[in-house]
């Protein structure tokens, strides 16, 4: 009943507020296959641009792919990594939509080389 009466005020049933003083992540999702495309589209079209000072960062193997989603929502929704190294030394967070365990295996070798690379170097 309160989620009923929650949501007929406009409020989100089920919801909490952001916690004070929490700042936004900066979120990227690796692979744009059939269906990373539209998880990675969901996911930047619904954050809201206050909450999410920063575009989602995006990768796949063919550049193609992050082309097309930056151009169906534009570049202030959408960022292109130039590298999956890029991708996972600038964003908090790495969304993965990836095509068998071989290619999840070799992605998260390559992020936990270029972040063991980063932390040589702070």
């Amino acid at each position: 009943m309160a989620h009923l009466q929650a949501a007929a005020h406009g409020a989100v049933p089920f919801s909490r507020p952001a916690t004070p003083g929490h700042a936004a992540h900066h979120l990227g999702f690796y692979g744009l296959g059939a269906m990373g495309y539209f998880m990675a589209r969901n996911l930047a079209k619904t954050r809201s641009t206050q909450a999410a000072p920063s575009p989602l960062m995006v990768y796949n193997r063919s550049a193609g792919k992050c082309e097309q989603l930056q151009k169906e929502l534009g570049a202030d929704k959408i960022q292109i990594a130039q590298s999956p190294e890029q991708l996972v030394q600038e964003c908090d967070i790495v969304f993965t939509s990836l095509a068998s365990d071989a290619v999840v295996k070799s992605v998260y070798e390559q992020f936990a080389a270029a972040l063991k690379v980063r932390e040589t170097f702070q």
